[in-house]
Parts: C-alpha cells; sequence; structure tokens
C-alpha cells in the first residue's frame, strides 16, 4: 500500500520533524492518494469506485430507520455523525 500525503494543510506546519509531524499531526484530509496492489483507491483526494449518490441515500435510510428504532427524532446532528461513521466503515471495507 502507498500513501501520498498532501504536506500543504495548516496542520502539517511547521515540520520540523516530518515523521512525528505526520505520525502526530496528519489526518485523513491530507491524504491525496492510495495506491493498492497496483490499483489507485483514492486520487485527489477522492476514493474512486464509490457511487457517491447511492452511498448517500443509503446512509440517510439506515440513519432513518436506526432513529425511528431507537425512538430519536430526526435531528440534523445526529445525522452528520451516524453519515461519518458509516462512510468511514464503508471506505475501509471497500479499500
Amino acid at each position: 500500500m502507498t500513501w501520498l500525503i498532501r504536506t500543504g494543510g495548516l496542520n502539517l506546519y511547521p515540520v520540523n520533524n516530518a515523521i512525528g509531524t505526520m505520525v502526530h499531526a496528519a489526518e485523513h484530509s491530507n491524504i491525496d492518494t492510495v495506491i493498492i496492489g497496483g490499483r489507485g483507491r483514492k486520487r485527489g483526494g477522492v476514493v474512486l469506485s464509490v457511487d457517491q449518490l447511492w452511498l448517500h441515500a443509503a446512509i440517510d435510510e439506515s440513519c432513518a430507520h436506526l432513529f425511528d428504532a431507537a425512538g430519536y427524532p430526526h435531528h440534523q446532528h445526529f445525522q452528520y455523525a451516524v453519515k461519518l461513521l458509516f462512510i468511514i466503515n464503508y471506505v475501509i471495507e471497500t479499500c
């Protein structure tokens, strides 16, 4: 697996110790490109081969189901947190 990191982000500045900066300050938004087994999985910060419209619709449907089942109102801030977890899980499984 190869990762290409964007180093222009403010969270990575200043780079006094390159390894320490990557370990302690880099985050997912700094990853520009991921290559696994010779195949590009992320390019330009965008995960490839993911149907974004389908993924968003599936996440919205799942959020509504979970909130209904738990008796929670459909508040926007809950949906964003759950969406983020679903997206992270989906990306991990597909990469």
